[in-house]
This record gives C-alpha cells, structure tokens and sequence, in this order.
C-alpha cells in the first residue's frame, strides 16, 4: 500500500518569505508570459543551428568537475567527484525552464550538490528546447538516452524538476512501453504532469513566480502537433504500470501542486509505490533553491534515497 504524504513543518523561513516578496516586487509573475515568448521565439530561430551547450558555473562545481560530451546531437554535461573517484551509481538529471528555458544556476548547483553529497555522477542533457524540441521528438530521444545508461549495467536513477519532472515521468513510462531494464529510483521535484493545468485549483493558489496562462502558452510549444492533453505530453494522464519506485517533493504554493495532488490520489488508488513529500506554503521547485533552509533540510533525505544504490 502507498504510504501517505508526509506534510512538514508549520510555516516557512524568512529567507522563503524573502524571495516570495522580491518576486512580488519584481512582477516576476506579470512578466512572465512576455519573457517566454522571447525565449521561445530565440530557440525558433535557432533551428538548424547546433544545440546551445552552455555549462554549469564555476562558483557551483566546489569539489566537482564537469565534462562535455554528446547524445547524437545533444549536448549532455557529466558532472563527478573531483579525484576521479569510481561512480557506482548515475544520476540523469531533467532541468526544469517550462520547456523553453535552459538551467539556471541554481539548478547546476543543486545537481552538483548531489554529486558532492553522493560521490556519484550526473548525466545533466541539454536536451531541445521548444518549440524546436517537442515532447513527439525529446521523449524519445530522452528515452534511448537512459537505456543506453541502464545498458551499460550501471544502476541508473532519474531526476527531473518542474518541466523536467515531466520529461523524466514521460521518458520512464516510454521505458515501461518498450520493456527492459528500469531507473532504480524515479525523483521528481515539483513535476509539471499536466501542461493543460487542467485541475481548476489552480487558479486559487497565489503563486508569485508562475501563471496558469503563462505555463498553457509553454505547454502548447511543447505539444507541438500533439494534443496538449496526450499522455506523452502530460504524463499524468497516461498509464503508470510498471514504474520504479518514485519520490515526489512539492509545496502547496506553486500552480503546479494539483498535478503532485491528483497523482498521489492515484498512487493511493492504484497501490503505486511512489513517497510524497509536502510542504505547505512552499513555492515552486523549492528543494532546488540551495539557499533555502528548507532545501538544505531536505537535502539529507533526497541523499538517502539514492544511499542504497551505492
């Protein structure tokens, strides 16, 4: 039976409140549909051109070192302990950016944080972004890219925050499809599992980084000639038989919430071996702010999931 979601702590730290009102301040959510646009529009014009490969920053990689390599035409950064230590286990970590953004330094930092933590590597794709890349194109080629990982006989997890969150539920129920060999772990970190935002909810929750219509006009780049609402685009809506065991963390102050709310009643319906972490009053992504006490807290029980694969 799946356990229930742990909900924790009773309010939030100052430095959350901080950043929630600097993100008032800055309009950051009334701008935010203008800003994807042109970020879009960018990666259109791109197309033909090689995919961008731009690296982690150097302020992030305190005691890691990062490697370029490729999948076919993707850039694919490999992050790992400094001294060449033996990798036992591999992370492949799906950024987050609504589809349309490349990772932010935050993110880097997070991903490498797990490295240190771990003494692990980390597969990080850049994978296309939309609307050059659509869900009909990645999934696939995201997909190939974890068998090709779980081929070489390594236990093998997967990541994705937010956007990437979604990618990397899609990539693993492809896997499922195709038969063979699965992630040992699937962490996900406030998923986008419905790029319609479908659940009426949302449009209640005061988020004060993201907008229901903001993120509907990304979803739609990222359909592409799909339906918005197909399984491949919105994981939440297709079949989650056969998953590995998955971990979701979210906060109750994020657009997104209700997709983590509508999977965990499923997990419960369906008897799925998935964990959930809730925080209330939580933004968007926040285990991914390293900054955050409430990251930090977390930090130690996301490095114990991946422990026993050691």
């Amino acid at each position: 039976m799946t356990p229930r979601p742990e909900r924790v702590g009773n309010g939030t730290s100052l430095r959350h409140k901080l950043i929630v009102a600097v993100a008032y301040l800055a309009r950051i959510r009334h701008r935010s549909a203008g800003k994807l646009v042109k970020l879009a529009g960018a990666t259109a014009a791109s197309a033909g051109a090689p995919l961008p490969a731009p690296g982690p920053p150097a302020a992030s990689l305190d005691g890691v070192t990062a490697s370029l390599d490729h999948f076919g035409e993707w850039p694919v950064w490999r992050l790992e302990p400094e001294g060449g230590a033996a990798c036992a286990h591999k992370l492949i970590y799906f950024h987050g950016g609504a589809y349309i953004a490349q990772m932010a330094s935050f993110q880097w930092s997070w991903i490498a944080t797990l490295v240190r933590e771990l003494g692990c590597c980390a597969l990080v794709p850049l994978y296309p972004l939309a609307p050059r890349g659509t869900a009909a194109f990645v999934i696939p080629e995201a997909t190939d890219l974890v068998a090709q990982a779980l081929a070489s006989g390594a236990s093998v997890s997967v990541i994705g925050d937010s956007a990437g969150g979604g990618l990397a539920l899609a990539v693993t129920q492809e896997l499922v499809r195709r038969g063979g060999a699965q992630p040992a772990h699937l962490l996900l970190i406030a998923p986008w599992l419905d790029v319609t935002l479908s659940d009426p909810r949302s449009l209640s929750i005061d988020d004060p980084l993201m907008t229901v219509d903001s993120l509907r006009w990304s979803g739609r780049q990222w359909a592409g000639a799909l339906d918005p609402a197909d399984g491949r685009v919105s994981p939440l809506f297709a079949s989650m038989e056969g998953l590995p065991p998955v971990t979701v963390f979210a906060g109750t102050r994020d657009v997104l919430y209700p997709d983590t709310a509508r999977l965990e009643q499923r997990s419960r319906d369906e008897g799925m071996t998935m964990a959930f972490v809730i925080m209330p009053g939580l933004i968007h992504g926040w285990p991914v702010f390293t900054f955050l006490p409430e990251a930090r807290d977390a930090l130690p029980r996301i490095v114990k999931i991946f422990e026993g694969f050691q």
